[in-house]
């Protein structure tokens, strides 16, 4: 009797999935993130979109679906929830996507906690430029100003981007930069929320 091999879930960011190479075999598909074959993959993210096809995740690096084909996605969630997801990546007509095995809503500090993770993962690992990501030195005040404003003006479905940009000077970038470091998120295009 064969016995059954279930892979390893890999920590990774979702820019790191869509920046991998996608390799399909006969018997596997995987990722190739530096030196390792990805079959399985552990992210946490921010639920910033469903409907009857997919559920959308951010973590703050990029967006990717959570698909499946055949069978209904089940999801017990809302848009805003914090989720861990352990699944495997898949690729077609060059769009990435995962199929989700585990769909699991957690505490949203959890998010920081995989940030830290994700640094300690060896730079040979790493499948996007760090560098390429660009953060622009804000006074540490104006960013504060911004989230905090971002927090009191939203009444549950988030603050429009225009309404919070108005007030700063440089409102955009600093808005940009919490959207990177995971600080915020859009709950949909245009739309921001704290992220709680």
């Amino acid at each position: 009797m064969e016995q059954f091999k279930r892979h390893v879930a890999y920590k990774a960011s979702i820019a790191q999935l869509l920046g991998s190479k996608f390799i399909k075999e006969a018997d596997l598909s995987y990722l190739l993130i530096g030196d390792r074959r990805v079959s399985r993959v552990n992210i946490i993210g921010i639920v910033v979109g469903v409907d009857d096809a997919a559920v959308i995740l951010d973590d703050g690096s990029s967006r990717i679906a959570l698909r499946t084909f055949g069978e209904s996605l089940v999801f017990n969630g809302a848009v805003g929830d914090s989720v861990l997801v352990v699944g495997r990546p898949r690729e077609f007509d060059n769009d990435r996507y995962i199929v989700p095995e585990i769909i699991s809503k957690i505490d949203s500090r959890w998010m920081a906690v995989r940030k830290l993770e994700l640094k300690l993962i060896p730079e040979a690992e790493k499948t996007y430029e760090e560098s390429e990501v660009i953060r622009e030195t804000i006074d540490d005040d104006t960013s504060t100003k911004v989230y905090n404003l971002i927090k009191s003006l939203d009444e549950g479905e988030g603050v429009e981007v225009e309404r919070v940009i108005s007030g700063i000077e440089s409102a955009e970038k600093i808005i940009s930069n919490l959207l990177k470091e995971g600080e915020i998120f859009e709950i949909r295009p245009g739309r921001v929320k704290v992220l709680e």
